[in-house]
């Protein structure tokens, strides 16, 4: 074969781990690390196990476009429910930048204000801050370095927030620019 022999099967789950907690254990393996996956696999009870396997079919039969994270929390609610809790969908109006903005305002751990914002957020604005967290989780940016996410996901960042204000070319000083800037009209800064 190509791609050499086919990896060993699973171990079966004899452990205690819930879905959830297995879902986060595989999501520390590397991709080719099949010692770390049947160890979580084993750590998984089978109720656990079959949830899991149970998301991962349903998310992936859903007739969902690739990044379109609403649609699949539309298309699964029940199988992820019971794997991960309630589960909030965005049907709101916020977008990307609002949505995150709403999250910002939300104390840590406040699960009813991160809920609320989820719900308040457009499927849209909803499915732009995941592209954007998932670039931002997959680079190695220090948290809150926002120049750093800039530089490292430029698309999904301004898919977001909005292209960046250009490099300034000119010659005015931060008097004259404060100056400028209070003269413009409310609605053209």
């Amino acid at each position: 074969a190509c791609y050499g022999p086919p990896p060993p099967p699973l171990p079966p789950p004899t452990g205690d781990a819930s879905c959830a907690e297995l879902d986060q254990c595989l999501s520390e393996c590397m991709n080719d690390d099949l010692q770390c996956r049947d160890a979580c696999v084993a750590a998984s009870s089978p109720e656990g196990f079959n949830q899991l396997v149970a998301v991962r079919e349903c998310l992936s039969e859903a007739e969902c476009e690739e990044g379109d994270d609403a649609c699949l929390l539309a298309a699964c609610p029940e199988t992820i429910e019971a794997c991960y809790g309630p589960v909030i969908q965005p049907t709101g109006d916020l977008s990307c930048v609002d949505f995150n903005s709403c999250l910002g305002n939300c104390a840590q751990n406040d699960n009813a204000c991160i809920d609320a914002c989820i719900g308040n957020a457009s499927p849209e604005g909803y499915n732009q801050l995941q592209a954007l967290l998932r670039c931002i989780n997959a680079t190695e940016c220090p948290q809150g370095d926002a120049a750093c996410q800039r530089d490292a996901c430029p698309e999904t960042y301004e898919a977001c927030f909005g292209a960046p204000p250009p490099d300034p070319t000119g010659d005015q000083t931060c008097r004259d620019l404060n100056g400028c800037l209070v003269d413009c009209p409310e609605d053209d800064r």
